[in-house]
């Protein structure tokens, strides 16, 4: 992480995850985001490298009595990601001592909002697909202006 590193003055980290207009490609499977993080600009995570076997490993972050897991997952096609929640093949590892953190979960898909929104339910992610033991899930590609987190449906964290 750029805040780490000694020759550089970081005075508020940035975490960056990519969409689905600048997400990784080309015969070196780079992005934009990539030339941001060689910069010292940011910290770019939650890219996947194997779509066969999705893997979302957290930012642990700790500050005092504070502990913050971020799970960090970059833009996959919808439909794709939705066979690979289906078919198990998503799996998130976690801190040892669950309970004592507070998990962040970052993804830039779009969310189903009910069969009236319009979003075949396959062409998104379901909440219900999500683990229990996520807090709050930011969620990218999300064209509304919500600026209060709300409750998921589930009840079992908070969306923003």
């Amino acid at each position: 992480v750029n805040y780490e590193d000694a020759n550089s003055n970081v005075e508020m980290p940035i975490f960056m995850i990519h969409g689905n207009h600048d997400d990784p490609g080309g015969e070196s499977n780079l992005c934009a985001a990539n030339l941001l993080e060689v910069g010292g600009l940011c910290n770019y995570f939650g890219r996947s490298e194997d779509l066969e076997d999705i893997v979302i490993r957290p930012l642990l972050i700790k500050k005092g009595e504070s502990q913050i897991a971020i799970y960090g997952l970059g833009n996959i096609r919808d439909e794709r990601l939705n066979r690979a929640f289906q078919a198990r093949k998503v799996r998130f590892e976690t801190p040892s001592d669950l309970p004592n953190w507070f998990h962040i979960m970052i993804l830039h898909q779009n969310r189903h909002k009910g069969n009236k929104a319009g979003v075949p339910s396959k062409s998104c992610i379901h909440e219900e697909m999500l683990p229990e033991f996520l807090d709050l899930v930011i969620w990218g590609h999300e064209h509304d202006c919500e600026v209060q987190p709300k409750e998921s449906l589930r009840g079992e964290f908070y969306v923003e």
